[in-house]
């Protein structure tokens, strides 16, 4: 024993033997170096416990109390019987699904009526209280003298360069955190999970461009866009504008979120090309329901694909229920790699532009996406052309106009508790008329 003690010395020291009771600088160089190892090693260890911690906290599906306050670790209500489980620690995720198998193509594309009912078309005029509404758009030049107004009216009121978006910037670390609709049951604040997703003013993808655009096309979903064959006008425009996730090549399957989309033909009608495209967090929980499933997963990064690099803007802060849902689908676009960028408005930015439509005759709860994006449009670009914006069951000739020009909410009625469509239309007719916006109802002839 003694002589391999002084083999394993000599190896250390070098070729001198020590003595008994002393050390070599070189050996106690060592052993500093490893106790130094040891004690990073256990601060990180102790670091990702936290943060997994904090994680769970996060993703647990419970109430938050009325006295709670701190770090943000929000849940659903208690109302919503859906359940949303934590993400899988580990998505195994196919390297190219959008080239797994080709989506079959769809015999389920909506149809209309295209017969003229005249008989409709009166019945309807009959229960509107202003039948100004339904009379025929004539084709007005834009006045870019009212545009130029109204564009410095909209940054002014909304701060809309500064708060589009949530941002590293405008929402800092620690800082307390509010929502659009001030249904706060309890403060919360920027931890550093939340505050590390949000995204840093430098990206060049969210800047504000120095001048104005050429033109913005703003695309709703109505049915009146079924058979008008408006795609290549759509995508004509240098920016396109969409609400809600909606199909262009790709539409969820009727078999249910488990099974592969389905090719699509709906971009005849409402194109394909996208910029910015909207999406309310609660229909991506009940899109994807538990996130648990790699295939479920896999299915809605494909459909997120057909949208390409565009910017997809969700509402994190719009009140407490959403912010969960919301983080999670950011977390697992970047954790999938889709090719959108997702990101979350800013609850400054959602109060402003709806006091921004109330100043101009909005009496409704809240803005729908179309006037946001109208909003947006007028900002950026010189001028904004709209399609798809039709609040009645029936067009100009009586012709049936069903809600959305797709099929996966076949139900869906003209009526909204929060939205009062037909007034919201009115304000778009009086942009148009006064040479703002052009608002395209009906079919498309030539682009713009």
């Amino acid at each position: 024993m003694k002589h391999q003690l002084q083999i394993h010395a000599s190896e250390t020291a070098g070729p001198t033997l020590l003595k008994k009771g002393t050390a070599s600088p070189w050996y106690a160089l060592k052993t500093l170096s490893r106790n130094i190892l040891v004690t990073v090693g256990l601060l990180i260890l102790v670091q990702d416990l936290y943060l997994v911690a904090l994680t769970s906290r996060m993703e647990e599906d419970c109430e938050i109390s009325e006295s709670d306050t701190g770090q943000l670790h929000l849940s659903e209500s208690a109302n919503n019987r859906r359940q949303v489980k934590s993400l899988p620690s580990k998505v195994k995720v196919e390297p190219h699904p959008q080239v797994a198998p080709t989506p079959r193509i769809s015999n389920t594309r909506r149809s209309r009526n295209t017969k003229p009912n005249k008989q409709a078309y009166l019945n309807l005029l009959g229960q509107l209280n202003d039948s100004a509404v339904l009379a025929k758009l004539q084709d007005v030049p834009y006045n870019h003298r009212r545009i130029y107004k109204l564009r410095n009216d909209i940054f002014k009121e909304t701060h809309i360069k500064q708060y589009l978006f949530a941002s590293k910037d405008n929402t800092p670390l620690g800082s307390p955190l509010q929502f659009f609709e001030g249904r706060n049951r309890s403060v919360h604040y920027a931890v550093p999970e939340l505050h590390n997703m949000l995204p840093s003013p430098q990206n060049k993808k969210l800047r504000w461009p120095k001048s104005p655009l050429h033109s913005c096309s703003v695309v709703g979903n109505g049915g009146i866009l079924l058979d008008s064959g408006c795609g290549p006008n759509v995508d004509s425009a240098k920016v396109v504008l969409r609400s809600n996730l909606p199909p262009l090549t790709l539409e969820g399957s009727a078999e249910g979120a488990m099974a592969p989309p389905v090719a699509v033909d709906y971009y005849k009608d409402v194109g394909k090309k996208t910029s910015f495209v909207t999406f309310n967090p609660s229909g991506f929980t009940e899109y994807l329901g538990g996130l648990t499933s790699e295939r479920l997963l896999v299915n809605f990064k494909t459909y997120m694909d057909q949208f390409g690099h565009a910017i997809a803007w969700t509402h994190m802060f719009h009140y407490e229920s959403k912010a969960r849902p919301a983080l999670q689908v950011i977390k697992l676009s970047q954790a999938l790699g889709f090719k959108s960028t997702i990101v979350s408005s800013h609850a400054k930015f959602l109060q402003g532009v709806n006091d921004f439509w109330s100043r101009r005759g909005l009496t409704g709860q809240r803005a729908t996406s179309g006037l946001v994006l109208t909003a947006l449009s007028l900002a950026l670009c010189k001028e904004t052309h709209l399609y798809g914006y039709w609040p009645f069951p029936v067009d100009y000739e009586g012709r049936e106009v069903p809600y959305h020009y797709y099929t996966y909410d076949a139900e869906h009625k003209q009526n909204n508790t929060f939205h009062k469509l037909p007034e919201e239309f009115k304000i778009l007719q009086n942009l148009h008329r006064t040479g703002v916006i052009k608002l395209h109802v009906g079919k498309c002839d030539k682009k713009h």
